[in-house]
């Protein structure tokens, strides 16, 4: 059974996350939860571990797909790389909800 991720329509200005893509299934199924937990201007941080090229090029095709901003942050090891992706500021206007940095994990 599928955890229960409700946020009870909270977003989130930032959602850190680390070696979340095993198997390139998982990557529509990223997308899709980020892109309804962050806020319009909000920052996805990621970092992934660099096992298959085809599996990287695939997840920044479905984010920026997905209207996000991808930034690969430069560091100095070459097995991981770090992300930013950054939704548009005009995405979600007119909801309600107010943006508020993740401050404990969703359970």
């Amino acid at each position: 059974a599928m955890p229960d991720t409700s946020t009870d329509g909270r977003m989130f200005d930032l959602i850190i996350g680390s070696d979340l893509i095993f198997h390139e299934k998982a990557i529509n199924p990223l997308v899709s939860t980020v892109r309804r937990l962050l806020a319009a201007g909000g920052e996805f941080l990621m970092s992934h571990k660099n096992r298959k090229p085809i599996v990287r090029e695939r997840m920044e095709k479905a984010f920026k797909d997905a209207g996000f901003v991808v930034e690969e942050m430069e560091t100095r090891f070459k097995l991981f790389s770090i992300y930013r992706f950054t939704k548009d500021k005009s995405e979600n206007l007119g909801k309600e909800q107010q943006p508020e940095a993740i401050t404990k994990s969703l359970q």
